[in-house]
């Protein structure tokens, strides 16, 4: 009998795809219906039949070398704009990037916070749970998509914690990558701080926060040499260019997915909802953004289509 593994269960899905009779495509894969069903529930997938004819699967690298990559950060999981992220779901549903990058502060980790916290909140695992379930429907969606979860200071507060508690230090259990079951999911992981590099575009959560937008990148790109690069953690949305010498340079600061509503420490923030697509060439070492600005409903428009809040 052979293994299975979610690359075989992955390549049932280009089978599933081209029958819209799923008598014709069990015959066609010779396994049993409960034994696929199974393998598709261990992997995270949608149920089979979901597949029909759906044409989900697609080519990992789009034509002449570009690859599509959807960047969102900051949604600070259970406080995250809940119409935002399911248009952004639906968005992903549709583009079927080549590469999903939640670009750090997915998770809130509220709890474990050193500043003051309110009575009530939810916990830890309350968060845990909510994040599990929005990364899996991402999964579902985008089955063949590369994904990758970088941690943001956020989720460092985890980190901290440990760090401080000698005796937790190393346990395998207790750290973001294992809570959210990032490996069962095939989702990569970075820590706080390290930086994702697709050819010449970089992507890192950051760690600074200037006065008004734009000009916490601008130092990402003239004092730390960047050519290309995406932060989170500012909350707003900033685009710079420069050109020089070497060429054209450009940075930019992707927003968030956070609802400002639940924000009960920070009235009225200069904060932002947003996200990006970037269209990556490595061989020609060309980056193309697409930044996309969302409403305060969670509403934007892309490529002439509305996504209502």
């Amino acid at each position: 009998m052979q293994k299975w593994t979610r690359s075989r269960a992955l390549a049932l899905v280009t089978i599933l795809h081209k029958h819209s009779d799923y008598e014709a495509a069990i015959e066609e894969i010779g396994e049993s219906k409960d034994a696929i069903y199974n393998a598709f529930k261990r992997f995270n997938l949608k149920p089979p039949t979901s597949y029909l004819g759906q044409g989900v699967e697609r080519p990992k690298q789009a034509p002449g070398g570009w690859i599509k990559v959807l960047v969102s950060n900051d949604h600070h999981v259970p406080f995250h704009h809940v119409k935002g992220m399911e248009n952004l779901l639906r968005f992903a549903t549709i583009q079927q990037p080549d590469h999903i990058v939640f670009n750090g502060d997915f998770l809130d980790c509220y709890s474990i916070s050193d500043f003051e916290r309110a009575p009530g909140m939810p916990s830890l695992q309350d968060e845990i749970d909510a994040g599990s379930e929005i990364l899996k429907g991402f999964r579902n969606a985008c089955p063949t998509a590369k994904m990758t979860y970088l941690e943001g200071n956020h989720e460092f507060r985890l980190e901290r914690v440990v760090n401080r508690n000698p005796g937790f230090y190393n346990l395998k259990s207790l750290n973001i990558k294992s809570l959210l079951n990032l490996e069962e999911m095939d989702i990569d992981h970075l820590r706080y701080k390290e930086v994702l590099e697709i050819g010449p575009l970089a992507i890192k959560h950051g760690e600074a926060v200037s006065a008004s937008a734009g000009q916490t990148v601008q130092k990402e790109v003239l004092q730390r040499g960047f050519n290309h690069v995406i932060i989170g953690h500012v909350h707003r949305l900033g685009w710079i260019h420069k050109t020089g010498f070497s060429g054209a340079k450009q940075g930019l600061e992707n927003g968030g997915l956070f609802d400002k509503s639940q924000c009960h420490y920070n009235k009225n923030p200069d904060w932002q909802n947003g996200f990006c697509i970037a269209h990556v060439n490595v061989e020609e070492d060309k980056v193309h953004l697409e930044p996309i600005w969302m409403d305060q409903d969670g509403s934007f428009f892309h490529g002439g289509v509305y996504y209502p809040g």
